[in-house]
């Protein structure tokens, strides 16, 4: 996924307007749009902001790694797992394998 569709899911997922988006980061609304229309990219500083609103690195949105294969959702939960305490991360496991006992093979 490319960059612009790639900032457009964060967003979208994270129920931010393009306006919530700049207000964060500092710069306009044409701005976020423009980037999200794949007219414009970024610069350093700008995209280390938008990676620091969504907790990613500029590198996942860039699209330099592997988990360009993985849904976002998931992308957004493993994220969030990996700031989990391992008690915490632990009742998530459990809670998924409760979920999806006929789906879940370890």
């Amino acid at each position: 996924m490319d960059f612009s569709k790639k900032l457009k899911n964060l967003r979208e997922l994270a129920n931010m307007s393009q306006k919530d988006l700049a207000d964060k980061v500092g710069i306009s609304t044409v701005m976020i749009s423009q980037y999200e229309n794949g007219k414009k990219m970024p610069g350093r500083d700008t995209l280390k902001k938008i990676a620091a609103v969504f907790g990613t690195s500029t590198s996942d949105l860039l699209g330099d790694n592997q988990e360009d294969e993985l849904p976002e959702e998931i992308i957004i939960l493993n994220r969030a797992a990996k700031k989990m305490s391992p008690e915490k991360r632990q009742q998530l496991l459990e809670m998924a394998k409760a979920m999806f006992k006929e789906d879940f093979k370890e």
